[in-house]
């Protein structure tokens, strides 16, 4: 009967420890893209110098995540991503990991109706976007580092524009790795 006992206990403990598994394998994976994504940002193409902006890969991470994972997934990575890109190269103001959780929280309640797929994805990246845009202005004019008019404009536009290109592989990379991990269904931490 004790054996009995003990196999039923092994097999009540197994969900728990694949739970555990998968979490483990979530974080590395959004770790290895976060460091990837955020160094390419941060070194790659700031030194490149496509346009006076740096394209925001991390956007289009936190965007992919929301509708290839979760929400709760999206919001844990915006804020470890916002930190990252920070140490790496930020504006001084240690600002992003707020930035990247209200985008976090404001993109999760818009794709809470859509499907995990590439024409949700891009519906979702304008509006992305233009939060981007947002928070270029507000950080231009709070640092001041850019004059208002003409080349703000431009600036913005060439950072929403190089952000959208670059931004569109980044939902092919996290769908096949959300099929690597083999979940079938939607996971949080």
């Amino acid at each position: 009967m004790t054996e009995k006992n003990s196999r039923a206990g092994i097999k009540s403990r197994l969900p728990r420890v694949d739970m555990r598994i998968e979490t483990l394998k979530r974080i590395l994976i959004f770790s290895i893209s976060t460091l990837l994504l955020g160094t390419a940002q941060c070194s790659f193409f700031s030194v490149l110098n496509i346009c006076p902006r740096t394209p925001d890969l991390i956007l289009g991470l936190i965007l992919a995540v929301t509708l290839c994972d979760s929400e709760r997934s999206a919001m844990a990575l915006a804020v470890g991503a916002g930190f990252f890109i920070d140490t790496l190269g930020g504006s001084g103001l240690f600002l992003s990991p707020i930035i990247y959780f209200v985008y976090a929280l404001i993109i999760g309640r818009l794709a809470r109706k859509m499907l995990p797929s590439f024409p949700s994805f891009l519906l979702l990246l304008l509006p992305s976007l233009l939060y981007r845009a947002a928070v270029t202005v507000a950080m231009s004019l709070l640092t001041k580092s850019a004059a208002l008019g003409a080349s703000l404009f431009i600036t913005v536009l060439l950072e929403a524009l190089t952000t959208f290109v670059l931004c569109l592989p980044i939902y092919f990379l996290m769908k096949l790795a959300t099929k690597i991990l083999s979940s079938h269904k939607k996971f949080s931490f």
